[in-house]
C-alpha cells in the first residue's frame, strides 16, 4: 500500500502580503488576438494588456531570488472585468446554482457584487453574506425597444424609443455557448453564453513563483460588460483580510492572512485605465444560434426567427428592425447596458438608471472601500495606466491610494519601473514550519 502524505507550510513571524488588482477589460487592448507571449514584449510593440502582463511578471522577478519568491513574500492576483472570477471550486461561498440555467457550460466562477447590505465595501466573509453567482441571462427569442441614445444617459419610456426595435445582446441556448475563456479572447464580442465576460480566476496569496507566472499569462482584455474596479479592489481586500484566514486553500499558509496591525505588511497594487462603468455594446456583428432544437425557438415560430436572423446577418441592416415586421415579440425592458457584476443599468442597483450617476455611486462606494482598507493598515498603490486613462480613474485612484502612492503611468516604458519600485518590508524575521 502506498501512503500519500500531504504537507503544508505554516508561516511564523512576519510576512509581506501583496495583491495586484489588474484591469482585464476591453480598453486594455485594441486587438487581443495579436497579443503574443510575455517574453516577446518590448516597450514599443506591446498594447497595454500585453505590456501590463510583462511588467507584472518582471515585478514578480523583483520579489524573487533564483526563480523563487523570497520566503516571506506572498503574492495574490485579482484580474477583473465587469465582474470577478473567484473560481468554480469555491461554490460554497455562494448562494448556489440550483435552479439557475447555465446551459452546457456550467458556472465558471464569477460572482455579483454584494451591494444590498453594503458588504461590497467591507471584508466580511461569505459566512456573513454569501455571494450570488454571476449569470448573464439569455436574450434569445426576444426583440426589444431600442433606446434613442444608444444606451447612454437615462432610461427612457417607450415613447422615446422612436418605434425602433433591436435584437438582444446575448442570444444563447444550452449547447451553443461559445463564452469559454479562449472564446472571449479570440472572438471579442462574437461569443454567447451565461458566463460571457467572466475573466481569469483570481490567485490567492501564494509563494509559488511558477504558479504566479502562469496565471499572469492568462490575463487578457474582455470586450463586454464594462468595468467594475470596485469589485476588483473588494476581492483584494478579502485576500489580505484576517477574517478570511483559513478559507483560502492550496498554497496559502493556514495562518494567512495575518492580523491587521501585526507582524505583516499588507499592500494592494491597482493597475487600471478606467474605473466603474456599464458599457453598452450596440450589437454590430451580433451572432445568433441557427441550428438549434425546435424547443428553443420562441413562440413566433422557426420561420419568423429565421427572418430575424437573416435580416440582421445578411445585409438588411445592422442597427435596427422597425415596427411593422410581423410576428416579432416585443419587450419593453431593453437591455440598456451589458450585464455586469451589478446587473444592467436599467436594474438600478446603484439607485439610478442614469449612466453618469450610476458610475458616480459606484465610485463613491469604492472610495468608502478604500478608506476602510487604509484604516486597517493596508497600503494602497494606485496606478492609472495609459495615455488614454480616463480623468475619472485618475481622480478615483488618487483618492483611493495611500498618501504619496498614486501614479499616472502614461506610457509602457514607465510601468515596469513604477512596479519594481514598490518593495514592501515587514517587521521582524520569518520562518516556516510544516504542518500536516
Amino acid at each position: 500500500m502506498t501512503l500519500k502524505v500531504q504537507a503544508k507550510a505554516q508561516l511564523t513571524g512576519s510576512a509581506q502580503e501583496i495583491v495586484i488588482v489588474a484591469d482585464n477589460t476591453g480598453s486594455m487592448s485594441q486587438d487581443p488576438t495579436a497579443e503574443g507571449t510575455i517574453t516577446d514584449c518590448t516597450q514599443s510593440n506591446c498594447n497595454k494588456m500585453k505590456y501590463m502582463k510583462y511588467a507584472i511578471s518582471k515585478y514578480i522577478d523583483s520579489l524573487s531570488t533564483g526563480g523563487q519568491l523570497n520566503e516571506n513574500v506572498y503574492v495574490g492576483l485579482v484580474p477583473y472585468t465587469a465582474t470577478v472570477n473567484i473560481g468554480a471550486n469555491r461554490s460554497s461561498w455562494t448562494t448556489g446554482t440550483a435552479g439557475l440555467n447555465f446551459g452546457a457550460s456550467g458556472w465558471r466562477g464569477c460572482v455579483m457584487g454584494r451591494h444590498s447590505q453594503g458588504n461590497d465595501m467591507t471584508d466580511e466573509p461569505p459566512s456573513t453574506e454569501a455571494f450570488v453567482p454571476y449569470r448573464w441571462p439569455s436574450t434569445f427569442g426576444t426583440i426589444y425597444y431600442k433606446l434613442s441614445s444608444s444606451g447612454s444617459g437615462s432610461i427612457g419610456s417607450p415613447s422615446t424609443y422612436n418605434g425602433e426595435l433591436v435584437i438582444g445582446d446575448n442570444n444563447w441556448v444550452a449547447g451553443n455557448e461559445t463564452d469559454t475563456l479562449a472564446g472571449n479572447k479570440t472572438y471579442k464580442e462574437k461569443v454567447l453564453g451565461p458566463n460571457l465576460n467572466c475573466g481569469p480566476e483570481i490567485t490567492p496569496l501564494t509563494n509559488d513563483y511558477a504558479s504566479l507566472k502562469h496565471d499572469i499569462s492568462l490575463f487578457n482584455a474582455f470586450n463586454r460588460g464594462g468595468s467594475m474596479l470596485l469589485m476588483g479592489i473588494g476581492w483584494a481586500y478579502n485576500m489580505v483580510s484576517p477574517k478570511w484566514r483559513g478559507l483560502w486553500e492550496g498554497d496559502t499558509p493556514s495562518d494567512l492572512p495575518k492580523d491587521y496591525g501585526g507582524q505583516s505588511s499588507k499592500t494592494v497594487i491597482i493597475i487600471a485605465d478606467g474605473d466603474n462603468t456599464w458599457s453598452d455594446w450596440n450589437g454590430y456583428e451580433m451572432v445568433f444560434p441557427t441550428n438549434v432544437a425546435s424547443n428553443y425557438i420562441p413562440n413566433i415560430g422557426q420561420a419568423a426567427w429565421n427572418a430575424i436572423v437573416n435580416y440582421w446577418n445578411n445585409g438588411s441592416g445592422f442597427c435596427c428592425i422597425w415596427v411593422g415586421a410581423p410576428g416579432f415579440p416585443v419587450a419593453t425592458d431593453y437591455p440598456d447596458s451589458d450585464f455586469t457584476g451589478y446587473g444592467r443599468r436599467s436594474q438600478a442597483i446603484m439607485g439610478t438608471t442614469n449612466a453618469s450617476n450610476a458610475a458616480g455611486v459606484a465610485n463613491t462606494r469604492m472610495s468608502t472601500l478604500c478608506t476602510n482598507m487604509k484604516n486597517n493598515g493596508i497600503t494602497i498603490h494606485g496606478i492609472a495606466y495609459g495615455s488614454d486613462a480616463t480623468a475619472s480613474v485618475k481622480s478615483t485612484l488618487a483618492s483611493c491610494a495611500s498618501p504619496g502612492k498614486y501614479t499616472w503611468v502614461s506610457t509602457n516604458s514607465n510601468l515596469e519601473s513604477t512596479l519594481t519600485a514598490i518593495q514592501p518590508t515587514s517587521a521582524g524575521g520569518t520562518s516556516a514550519r510544516l504542518i500536516k
